[in-house]
């Protein structure tokens, strides 16, 4: 026996006199021995074809044996049903009324109806429609808010004869008049404070109006059938027009009443109506309550957006019958298994609209396992539902997500273009036949021949062709797979090249257009336009950017005089031509006007960047997320404009943010105010807790930030002396000590504390000279900072430290250019504001209403399971958490720091977003997990006013992503880059008030919610500092504190990236660590090499 595959798939073939022998080897941890077998068959089928018919299109040829065929037509499609296929939706209705006549139908709030007053409303609305003459088929407009008029007005519509055609009265005014024309509605009902300015020039009626309802209330001759309209729902088409889908009573009819039926609804079920009643959910919420003689409550429009109040709403009115997407769903699961009461009344849960993740469901169903889970898949085209799948504890515990089966008598097939059915296991177009068809689109008989076609394996059955990509499982299960329509995906998007050209189109100036994908590099998105005029004059990038987000924006326009076409008239989209790759329309323009130049000057001290074009691009010019948080501050500063850091990445140009900004409306720059003197100050938050970590232990020395610098040239130390004089006055951080006064902590400052330079001689290393200048700080003891110069070796050193509680990375920065700046004699602005200014104005904004709305995203990002990352370590954790480290140091050359930078540009993120999104690959491969939380430090300078200012003003992101091995990098990318956007978004919120809130039971052995760090530095640590006839050269001193158990730091220049990784050698051996390093390396390679690359593949 041969247990091994070289390859996924080897066909061997062994020709004798008589007869030809084979054997498939095949790779079995992709395929099962059952796929093979049936593949052989499709084999042995082939060659009987093309021996039978040589003359055979590929086309034609048949893979399934007659076995297959039926299994596929019959067996997996035994639906057959049998329901009143004569009765129409009012005559259900009006059945259901004899039955439950006192019993509430429709709830709206305070309001409420029997259904005998709804059936008698509906019935005298009913005779004014007659009178107008509304019969079979005839399209009744109908556009209202959320309301008990909204049920009357359908009802009255069906009972009368006609189709109802729900408009939303939120939608664009262009898009109500061309459905009402393109219906050719005569009627509308709706309320006169709805209509205003709606051109439409048939009859509208107001159904506030109490004399519709004085008619004779009993119920009418029935003058349709069950084969006429019930109602026409408008969808999104390829074009910019809606399309009406058409669809009768018989459709509803069997989707709510068969001998077959999955679901047990009676009179006792409460229904939320909860979907807008022009989305085809709400048919399957309304018809699902009133023909049962359940209770329906129109869900209100707040309430809808509200799961909290949603919720209470589920429990008040005790609702059996939920209707939801996941996502939805999801969010009002979170809230309820929050708490151990258990107040719902649920039947059934029935989720639909979007794929599915059961593993979600873990704790719903640990709560409320009695209730029914039910996963479905539908259509507006094939009247609401499809496929039915019930999700039990199987299919949460494994993670099994697919659609199900065909409900009751509706067929599904898996076919290819061809409408040939596809095998088990290969994908193909959904096609979906039975008695819930559609008759087809409004007033479009094209599309309707398209869409809707006769199948060809069983006689007289009409099937729609859905557009959706699925499989065929063995057990007779659908897998959904996407969409199979002119659709393309470039850099985790998925983009239909149909919607820009549409939008292209509609420029006044084009004639014709054209929009293909190029693989250059990467994919990227290229338009080919027919005009008069220059491609400079159509300014399409402008014109696109007001109504498609940016990766949807084309990277290239070509001009042509006319369209390459095939002999048969097609576009030949072969003979277009390659555009110019160089061009990408980014020429230096100067800027047009004062905002425009105030941007330029704005973006010239951040970047560093004298000569900037309102072209150019932000990230490209060197931008990252800090400089981006400065950016965004020093434009409300400037501008009294605000702009969320998502604009900055969506229009990173200075065109296009100052487009944003003229059109964004003023909020008023929140001044720091200077606080008058006192004896004391209220620490800041993160004073407090570094305040608190230092009390646990007095004598670390875990939160010293030393610096030694070696001097060379000519040494003043006069002059040295006289510079930290002068710092040490200037910066109130620097003279700076705690204590706790009627138990709260507070900062003060030390008047009479005047620096002195400590000077030694040495025989020691500078490494022991180091270890013994760096001691534990007294923080109740000013100054909690101090700098000593030694001479040692015939070289002078210059060694500084401070305590964490009043500086951080980028407060070394200001102190060393700063330095720099007085001992070359040059003069400092002098500071406006101190670190005292800031605390107190944080402490008042940590209770604004801002900090609520970012506290409810941090406790939303953690508000399940909170991920414990296990990394295989060497030793045992110590019981009590160990701060004992080493570092192992590392670089990528500069190939790889550019392709890097390169894959930036095309997936619009940050450096520091891809090396982040690989190192959680790398923490994933090495345990196993795909929910991973890692702690990323933040300048936490969100104000222009505090970019000069000495202290501690840093806080720390716990970013949480999920490197499931089944998604492709450039996915995975994105998703850091949204996660990683919206913590930006709510840095202010601080990391040990999250923590507190989340109730983390500590663990001595580990640091709460997250241990393991991601650090890019961008301080000028490392860097030689030019003094005059002086250099201050950076020493590499030995840093042997490790905060968490692992930390990875960042450094990146113009041409290479350098990283240090910091380790608790009381968990890792050195060698692992630099396993670790080298198996980042290779992740990084990988992704540059391939961005569409699964994680699973992925290979360390």
């Amino acid at each position: 026996e041969d247990n091994i595959a070289k390859f996924d798939l080897t066909l061997n073939a062994m020709f004798s006199d008589e007869k030809l022998s084979f054997s498939i080897q095949y790779c079995s941890k992709l395929f099962n021995k059952e796929t093979i077998e049936r593949l052989s068959n499709h084999y042995l089928t082939i060659l009987d074809s093309i021996l039978t018919n040589n003359e055979i299109n590929i086309t034609e040829i048949e893979l399934l044996s007659e076995k297959e065929k039926n299994q596929l037509l019959n067996g997996f499609n035994d639906t057959k049903a049998e329901y009143p296929m004569d009765k129409t939706i009012q005559e259900l209705f009006e059945e259901q009324v004899e039955k439950t006549s006192n019993n509430i139908a429709v709830v709206f709030k305070e309001e409420k109806l029997t259904y005998r007053e709804l059936n008698e409303k509906a019935n005298s609305l009913a005779r004014v429609l007659r009178d107008k003459g509304v019969k079979g088929d005839s399209i009744i407009g109908i556009m209202v808010e959320r309301s008990l008029e909204m049920i009357i007005g359908i009802m009255g519509i069906l009972k009368s004869g006609g189709a109802y055609l729900p408009i939303d009265p939120n939608y664009p005014k262009e898009r109500i008049e061309y459905m009402l024309k393109d219906s050719k509605s005569k009627i509308l009902l709706s309320k006169n404070v709805v209509i205003e300015n709606i051109e439409f020039d048939g009859e509208t009626i107001d159904l506030c109006n109490i004399d519709l309802y004085n008619k004779n209330s009993s119920n009418l001759e029935k003058i349709n059938n069950s084969n006429d309209l019930a109602y026409v729902i408008y969808t999104s088409g390829t074009t910019d027009k809606p399309k009406g889908v058409m669809v009768e009573h018989n459709n509803v009819v069997r989707l709510m009443f068969n001998n077959k039926m999955i679901f047990k609804f009676d009179h006792k079920d409460v229904w939320t109506m909860f979907h807008s009643y022009c989305f085809d959910f709400s048919v399957w919420e309304m018809y699902g309550a009133i023909l049962y003689g359940g209770k329906l409550i129109i869900v209100p429009e707040l309430v809808t957006k509200d799961f909290e109040e949603y919720l209470s709403l589920l429990k008040r009115e005790k609702v059996t019958i939920l209707n939801q997407t996941p996502t939805a769903f999801y969010n009002l699961m979170n809230i309820e298994t929050d708490n151990e009461e258990k107040h719902l009344n649920l039947k059934y849960i029935i989720l639909g609209g979007e794929a599915l993740n059961p593993q979600m469901l873990y704790k719903w169903k640990q709560k409320y396992n009695e209730t029914k889970i039910i996963n479905m898949y539908g259509i507006t085209e094939t009247t609401v539902h499809v496929t039915y799948k019930e999700i039990g504890d199987q299919e949460i515990a494994k993670g099994i997500s697919n659609i199900g089966c065909p409900i009751p008598t509706l067929t599904t097939y898996v076919m290819n273009n061809n409408l040939k059915l596809q095998p088990i296991g290969v994908q193909g177009e959904l096609c979906v036949g039975g008695d819930g068809v559609a008759r087809g689109y409004l007033n479009r008989k094209e599309l309707t021949e398209k869409k809707f076609v006769m199948n060809p394996y069983v006689k007289n059955e009409r099937i729609y062709r859905s557009g959706d990509l699925v499989r065929l499982l063995e057990n007779g299960e659908l897998e959904f797979l996407g969409r199979i329509d002119n659709q393309v995906k470039i850099r985790g998007f998925r983009i239909e090249l149909g919607e820009i050209e549409s939008k292209i189109l509609q420029h006044e100036d084009v004639k014709e257009v054209a929009v293909v994908v190029i693989d250059s590099n990467d994919k990227s998105i290229c338009s080919y336009i027919v005009s008069y005029k220059e491609l400079n004059e159509l300014n399409l990038r402008d014109y696109l950017k007001e109504s498609l987000p940016e990766y949807m924006i084309p990277a290239y326009f070509v001009k042509l005089e006319r369209m390459p076409i095939t002999p048969n008239g097609k576009l030949d989209r072969r003979a277009l031509p390659k555009p110019n790759l160089d061009e990408r329309l980014t020429s230096y323009e100067a800027p047009r006007n004062a905002l425009e130049e105030t941007l330029v000057r704005v973006w010239s001290e951040i970047l560093g960047i004298q000569k900037i074009g309102i072209n150019d691009n932000f990230f490209e010019l060197g931008g990252h997320s800090l400089k981006a948080m400065t950016l965004i501050s020093k434009i409300h500063k400037e501008t009294n404009k605000e702009v969320p850091l998502k604009e900055l990445f969506k229009s990173p140009t200075i065109k296009g943010l100052s487009k944003f900004i003229e059109e964004a409306e003023e909020s008023i720059y929140s001044k720091i105010e200077k606080v008058e003197e006192r004896e004391y100050y209220e620490a800041s938050s993160a004073q407090k807790r570094m305040y608190i970590i230092q009390g646990f232990d007095k004598e670390s020395m875990a939160y010293n930030m030393p610096q030694v610098f070696e001097i060379q040239g000519s040494m003043d130390k006069v002059k040295i002396e006289d510079a930290f004089k002068k710092l040490v006055q200037r910066h109130e951080a620097l003279r700076t000590y705690f204590e706790v006064i009627d138990g709260e902590i507070v900062q003060k400052i030390d008047k009479s504390y005047e620096f002195k330079l400590d000077q030694e001689v040495s025989n020691q290393s500078i490494e022991e000279i180091a270890n013994d200048f760096v001691k534990p700080f007294d923080l109740g003891k000013a100054p909690l900072f101090r700098v000593q110069i030694v001479e040692t070796q015939s070289k002078n050193y210059l060694l500084i430290d401070m305590h964490h509680i009043i500086s951080d990375g980028v407060s070394i920065s200001i102190l060393i250019n700063e330095f720099a700046t007085i001992y070359n004699g040059e003069e400092l602005e002098p500071l406006k504001l101190q670190y005292k200014d800031f605390a107190a104005w944080q402490n008042n904004f940590l209770k604004s209403e801002e900090m609520k709305k970012q506290e409810e995203y941090w406790i939303n990002m953690f508000k399940d399971e909170i991920p414990v990352l296990n990394m295989p370590t060497d030793y045992e954790r110590p019981a009590v958490q160990s701060f004992e480290g080493d570092s192992v140091s590392f670089e990528v050359d500069k190939n790889v720091a550019l392709e890097l930078k390169e894959l930036t540009k095309k997936t619009g993120t940050t450096v520091h977003m891809v090396l982040l999104s690989a190192f959680n690959i790398l923490l994933s491969k090495h345990n196993g997990q795909e929910d991973i939380v890692i702690g990323t430090p933040i300048a936490g300078r969100p104000h222009a006013d505090l970019q000069n200012i000495m202290g501690m003003f840093v806080n720390t992101l716990a970013l949480r992503n999920k490197p499931e091995g089944d998604k492709k990098y450039v996915d995975f990318l994105n998703e850091v880059k949204e996660n990683s956007l919206k913590a930006y978004d709510n840095q202010s919120y601080q990391l040990e008030t999250l923590i507190e809130k989340l109730d983390i039971v500590r663990d001595t052995s580990r640091n709460p919610l997250f241990d393991i760090m991601f650090n890019m530095v961008d301080t000028v640590t490392g860097v030689d500092i030019d003094l005059n006839n002086m250099l201050l050269i950076p020493c590499d001193s030995e840093n042997n504190v490790a905060k968490f158990d692992l930390t990875l730091n960042v450094m990146a220049s113009d041409e290479k990236l350098s990283f240090t990784i910091q380790y608790c050698s009381k968990l890792f051996k050195k060698e692992t660590i630099e396993r670790l390093s080298n198996h980042y390396i290779k992740v990084l390679e990988t992704i540059i090499n391939n961005n569409e690359i699964e994680l699973d593949s992925i290979d360390l």
